[in-house]
């Protein structure tokens, strides 16, 4: 057994996203897609998730809400843990395809998680001819970011087919801890907290006393990002204005290799490159229905993770950039994309989102619900998550292919690109009542990326798998 219970209190961020989990609209969580070669072996499946909820302890704690809203929530492992819950088994027809996984995927999209349990669980469909299976793992945001998923890989996957169990860990201490545990807590610290306010305060001042020509340029730094954060030339499509609480998804794929030669051959970035192509996809969508646009404002997610940071957790924050969707041109979309982007990660070490989210995450849900619906919030976002470079097992079986599945949370659309081995792929996650036409958009996202594509030398390679819209 573990020497000492483990419990602590959430982040502002994560508080955040956990209350987000209550309300249908704006859930936050995220889903990745595993496809593998063969089926595990349950028994095997199960212990490497059960292994997995000991080491990764978010994996094996609830949330703990205070009695009455008095300080954070807090994470606790779970009294009542049971992996036979979180672990599911389900069975695809044997003529099924990646759109009919997709279809099963979009209800759990729609379906909310059981918050008083860890937030959590992995499903393994297996085709009934027993030739492949994907592994479908569902986690609230609150648990973590993708970069923090990443790092949790290693804990679950082995690095070859073959490799003998690893030893389970002890089991962690569970706790019995109230609400009124909770709020209890919270005030019992309340003296030390006021004295970290005094002392950080203090050590700002001295800084600024210190070192004044610093502090006088963060402060136009500042200046200079609030001023970006102000609304300018970019409005919302009128295209994509329609909300509702249906989620569908769309993928495609290709060779990372080739993209990467694509961007190099334009003197910019796979994430430039990833960019220009939703710019262009955009554009042929708004043209197609005789709306063009100039510019559209979109939000990226801008990791400020460390090497310290641990295993799951979230450290990021956003960007937002005023697309340049009207521009024909691939290499002058991607150069300007690239000048956008670099700003925003200049900005990030300021890192206004971390700093609201402590004092949204204290206002009761309605009121977030409110607030969060008065804001001007772009109808697209974007993220862009280097996967794996080495090969996965699981319990014997292969990763073929990774597809991460981003929430929707009161968008448009989510686009996606994630990396497994020489394979990149883009998933888009939206709102039917925004996207009409999805269809109509996986050919022009795939005529986009065909653009890109072509800059490299030799033009664009045979293009890959894809699952096609409904």
């Amino acid at each position: 057994m573990a020497d000492s219970p483990t419990h602590e209190p959430l982040s502002g961020l994560d508080q955040v996203l956990f209350l987000s989990e209550r309300d249908a609209a704006l859930r936050a969580g995220g889903i990745a897609v595993f496809l593998l070669d063969a089926v595990p072996a349950w028994d095997d499946f199960e212990y490497a998730f059960e292994r997995l909820s000991r080491k990764f302890l978010r994996f094996r704690q609830r949330v703990v809400e205070p009695t009455a809203g008095v300080g954070p929530a807090y994470w606790v492992v779970d009294p009542n843990f049971d992996i036979r819950y979180h672990v599911r088994r389900a069975y695809l027809p044997k003529e099924a395809t990646l759109r009919t996984l997709l279809d099963e995927i979009e209800v759990e999209m729609m379906s909310p998680l059981e918050l008083e349990r860890p937030l959590w669980y992995a499903t393994l469909h297996e085709w009934v001819d027993g030739s492949r299976s994907a592994l479908v793992l569902r986690a609230s945001h609150a648990i973590g970011d993708g970069l923090g998923g990443m790092k949790m890989m290693p804990i679950l996957f082995e690095s070859s087919r073959g490799a003998p169990r690893r030893p389970m860990p002890p089991e962690p201490v569970a706790e019995e801890l109230s609400s009124d545990d909770v709020a209890a807590e919270t005030l019992r610290g309340v003296p030390r907290t006021a004295a970290d306010m005094l002392r950080d305060l203090a050590s700002s001042a001295g800084r600024v006393l210190r070192h004044p020509f610093e502090a006088a340029s963060d402060l136009r730094d500042l200046a200079d990002l609030l001023q970006d954060l102000r609304p300018r030339g970019a409005k919302p499509s009128p295209l994509l204005s329609g909300r509702s609480l249906s989620r569908r998804v769309l993928w495609t794929e290709f060779s990372l290799s080739h993209l990467k030669r694509a961007c190099h051959a334009a003197r910019g970035s796979v994430n430039d490159g990833y960019l220009a192509a939703l710019c262009g996809a955009l554009r042929r969508y708004h043209d197609a229905f005789g709306t063009p646009i100039q510019t559209l404002p979109i939000t990226i997610a801008i990791s400020i993770r460390s090497d310290d940071d641990g295993v799951g957790e979230n450290h990021f924050t956003g960007a937002l950039l005023e697309m340049p969707v009207g521009e024909p041109d691939p290499v002058r979309r991607m150069r300007e994309i690239h000048a956008q982007v670099q700003r925003g990660r200049d900005h990030a070490r300021f890192d206004l989102m971390g700093a609201a989210a402590p004092l949204v995450s204290r206002l009761p849900l309605p009121l977030i619900h409110r607030l969060l619906g008065a804001t001007s919030v772009p109808d697209i976002q974007a993220s862009n998550l280097p996967g794996p470079t080495e090969e996965l097992f699981l319990a014997g079986a292969r990763v073929e292919k990774l597809v991460g599945i981003g929430p929707v949370p009161g968008l448009a659309m989510m686009a996606g690109l994630i990396g497994q081995g020489d394979t990149a792929t883009v998933s888009i996650s939206y709102d039917p009542a925004a996207l009409r036409d999805a269809k109509l958009f996986q050919t022009c996202l795939e005529e986009a990326f065909s653009e890109i594509l072509a800059l490299a030398p030799g033009g664009e390679e045979p293009r890959a798998e894809h699952a096609p819209a409904e």
